[in-house]
């Protein structure tokens, strides 16, 4: 509730449609109220406090208010896999975006290849404004642009054209001096492991944190090696 469902309300709440922006207050409210009534028996007084602040007189204490039901025909099951999509698009071109380097105030385009692009008709907005997205393009057909990061996700191939967004030599040049200094660290941290004395000597909890920072170490080296292809 404090982390999604915050951020795309704030596209209505500063929107310019009166009506959807009163809509979304109440459910907002009512919402939070319910969030309040869960977390009361663990968070007395916290809650308590919070509860007063969106209530009237009449409705007292918390502590006398009704236990939120469960209704499961207003359960919404694609609504639901929908928002789990635009969370993992939106997740990855923010890591995508932290991993190139690209500057917050810098807006990127997005090209999505699905053949279902209809899914995304109400929806384009929260990617724009939760991506820091300025143009998406959407379509089956759709070719991708040289110099791009590309994401998969559930199936459909999205495209973030880089060009514009960095400077390829300087990030190219960063890419490399770190991987060469990670290789190094990662070949001295392999041999170690390798090290029968080591493995003979040192404690357990010594050993297996080896490993997890080999691992580590590991990963980065992908992820590095994943981003400079992309830039050549």
């Amino acid at each position: 509730y404090c982390d999604w469902m915050i951020e795309i309300s704030k596209i209505s709440f500063y929107g310019e449609d009166k009506k959807r922006k009163e809509c979304l207050q109440v459910v907002s409210v009512s919402v939070l109220k319910q969030v309040l009534c869960m977390l009361h028996p663990f968070v007395p007084f916290i809650t308590e406090e919070l509860w007063h602040q969106f209530c009237n007189e009449k409705e007292g204490d918390i502590i006398l208010s009704k236990w939120p039901d469960y209704n499961k025909n207003e359960v919404d099951e694609e609504a639901e896999r929908m928002m789990d999509i635009l969370k993992e698009i939106i997740t990855s071109v923010r890591s995508v975006r932290n991993r190139m380097g690209v500057p917050p105030s810098k807006k990127a385009n997005l090209i999505i290849r699905t053949e279902n692009g209809e899914l995304f008709e109400n929806y384009q907005q929260i990617i724009q404004t939760l991506g820091s997205i300025d143009i998406i393009t959407i379509g089956l057909g759709l070719e991708k642009p040289p110099h791009s990061a590309t994401i998969v996700v559930r199936g459909m191939e999205v495209f973030i054209p880089l060009e514009g967004l960095i400077d390829f030599d300087l990030e190219r040049t960063r890419l490399k001096r770190r991987k060469e200094e990670l290789t190094g660290h990662y070949e001295s941290a392999l041999k170690t492991i390798n090290s029968k004395s080591f493995l003979e000597k040192a404690p357990v909890s010594v050993v297996e944190n080896k490993k997890k920072k080999l691992n580590e170490m590991n990963i980065e080296l992908e992820k590095l090696v994943s981003n400079l292809e992309m830039l050549n």
